[in-house]
């Protein structure tokens, strides 16, 4: 979370359920997208505007010997309207990493020469053989720097950045810089993967993390986050799995173990417990409606969608889908459950359980590698209420769900 973009999406006119999916954006102009984001913020408050455009425009990819490892980068940054505001030339023992919405960050140059996102993180190293000696420093909008320290940074979703303050905690800035939550008594930050998930309301006033809470240790701590900037609740979680999830509402937590999914609200009070069949490796993922009144749970290994009505605790149906992969993301709107598989197919089901449409947003040309797995794939891929994101470099087209 990059070229010329293709779906292989055929939208047909038939109506399953009620619901169809159509394409209301295509666009590859950061002004046009701000402005429909703009239009459109009051009905999706989780929608953000591009601040940041990052293109690689000269590189080495290895290091070869002192002053022979080179890379160089524009960044453009932008306001609401889509306006250039800032244009800046970064070269030098330097990376950079655009943040984008689904919390990812892409390299520019590794798929595409250009990213648009919301923040950028600028790492520079004093010596490329000695990566002890660096600055992390993170800009968001108009080129404002939120952040420099020589301390590892992590994206947490579209809006946030976890920032190690050693000392086992974790600060966790908002796009302003300014430090929303502090999270105490965990690993001490030293990779990426010491993040297992992370998921937070719309709004951001809550959040869920899992999350490393001892070295050596078999167990996970997944934490609630309040609109306090404190820690709500914690549970300790077998250290396999830990992909979570929250209502857009902030009322209930879905979280994954191996075989069981907890339902927890925002108190911390287990509601109910969930027992699944999961024969494989992979961690089901869990996703909730906005009102936490449904749970969908995707299963890898045996290719299953299982869809629970949350309040009597019911199992409602369930779909074996042909993707032999767990989602990459799975989202649960107030209209129809979406996965989205590593083989870049999309299911859109309906509450009912039928399948409203099944598309590829894997571009044309493609090389695919054995096991059915393409090589690339579009790395933006996120769900707003009945609108579905999907960004392509600088190449973005938004599909709704529609009665």
């Amino acid at each position: 979370m990059r070229r010329c973009f293709l779906l292989l999406l055929i939208l047909f006119s038939q109506v399953f359920a009620g619901l169809r999916v159509e394409k209301v954006l295509d666009v590859k102009s950061i002004k046009e997208y701000n402005q429909w984001v703009k239009a459109n913020r009051d009905r999706y408050p989780g929608l953000l505007p591009v601040y940041v455009g990052a293109e690689r425009i000269e590189e080495e990819s290895w290091y070869r010997g002192p002053g022979d490892w080179h890379d160089k980068y524009r960044i453009e940054y932008y306001d609401e309207d889509g306006n250039v505001v800032k244009e800046e030339i970064i070269e030098g023992w330097v990376s950079v990493k655009v943040i984008v919405e689904n919390g990812r960050w892409l390299v520019p140059g590794l798929y595409k020469r250009k990213w648009q996102g919301n923040k950028v993180i600028i790492q520079e190293l004093d010596d490329p053989i000695s990566p002890k000696t660096r600055w992390y420093i993170v800009k968001s909008k108009n080129g404002k720097v939120i952040w420099k320290g020589n301390t590892l940074v992590h994206s947490l979703g579209e809006r946030w950045c976890g920032i190690s303050l050693g000392n086992n905690a974790l600060a966790i800035l908002d796009e302003d810089g300014n430090i929303q939550h502090t999270i105490y008594n965990i690993t001490t930050i030293a990779a990426v993967n010491k993040f297992i998930a992370w998921d937070f309301t719309p709004d951001g006033r809550y959040g869920v993390i899992t999350i490393g809470e001892k070295e050596d240790s078999d167990e996970r701590a997944v934490i609630l986050l309040g609109p306090s900037g404190k820690e709500l609740w914690r549970k300790k979680i077998s250290k396999r799995c830990g992909e979570n999830a929250i209502s857009d509402d902030g009322s209930t937590v879905a979280v994954g173990e191996k075989d069981k999914i907890y339902i927890y609200d925002r108190k911390g009070n287990l509601l109910k417990i969930y027992s699944i069949s999961n024969p494989g490796d992979e961690c089901p993922t869990p996703a909730l409606s906005p009102d936490g009144a449904y749970l969908a749970v995707g299963i890898g290994y045996t290719h299953t969608l299982l869809f629970y009505d949350n309040q009597k605790g019911e199992l409602l149906w369930q779909a074996s889908i042909e993707d032999a992969f767990p989602p990459n993301e799975l989202y649960v709107s107030d209209r129809c459950i979406v996965g989205i598989y590593p083989n870049g197919n999309v299911y859109c089901f309906s509450y009912d359980g039928n399948i409203i449409k099944k598309f590829s947003i894997v571009p044309s040309g493609v090389e695919w590698r054995p096991g059915g797995m393409p090589k690339y794939t579009p790395s933006v891929r996120v769900m707003i209420k009945d609108i579905l994101l999907i960004r392509d470099g600088e190449h973005t087209i938004v599909y709704k769900i529609k009665e």
